[in-house]
C-alpha cells in the first residue's frame, strides 16, 4: 500500500472508530480532519508535534493512536510510556555513567 492510501485508511479508521472529529480538510476529494492528517504526516516524516488544547479533547488518545497505527507499535506500549519513565531511565543511565567515571579516576 502506498503512503497516500495508508494515510487515508488510517484516517478513516481513526475517524470511524476512535476519535470523534469533523472533517475540515479535503484533498483530491478525500475528506479528513486536519489534526489527524497533520499527525500522520508528522509521523511519516519522523517529526515532532505538540497537541495543545483543553482537558478531555482527545490529544493523548490521538497521538497514541497515530503512533500505534502508523508505526505498528502495540497500543498497550504507547499507552504505558510516559515522560516520567523516560526521565527515570535517563537519570539512572547518567548516574551509572557518573559512578563509572568517578571510579575510573581513582
Amino acid at each position: 500500500m502506498d503512503e497516500y492510501n495508508k494515510f487515508f485508511k488510517i484516517n478513516e479508521f481513526i475517524r470511524d472508530n476512535i476519535y470523534y472529529c469533523k472533517n475540515d480538510f479535503s484533498c483530491n476529494g478525500k475528506e479528513s480532519n486536519s489534526a489527524v492528517l497533520l499527525g500522520l504526516l508528522t509521523a511519516a516524516l519522523n517529526g515532532k508535534m505538540l497537541f495543545l488544547g483543553e482537558y478531555g479533547l482527545g490529544k493523548t488518545t490521538l497521538s497514541e493512536t497515530i503512533s500505534s497505527l502508523y508505526f505498528g507499535i502495540p497500543l498497550s506500549v504507547t499507552e504505558s510510556s510516559s515522560i516520567k519513565e523516560i526521565l527515570n531511565c535517563l537519570m539512572k543511565v547518567l548516574l551509572e555513567d557518573q559512578i563509572w567515571v568517578n571510579s575510573t579516576k581513582e
